[in-house]
């Protein structure tokens, strides 16, 4: 019996790369999560949140 052969989940996956802050900013695409930047650039900037921030997926 042959074994089943399921799509792997990169299947649809062109390539990657990794993106700087400016460019996710002018991005057409939509980028995940929502907010990554902003995320970003507090982080960049030293900001500290005092709870966990939940992303919205």
């Amino acid at each position: 019996m042959a074994p089943l052969l399921l799509p792997s989940p990169l299947a649809g996956t062109l390539g990657h790369r990794w993106w700087s802050v400016p460019e996710l900013d002018a991005a057409p695409e939509r980028i995940f999560p929502p907010r990554l930047t902003v995320l970003l650039k507090d982080l960049f900037r030293g900001v500290r949140h005092e709870r966990p921030v939940t992303l919205d997926w």
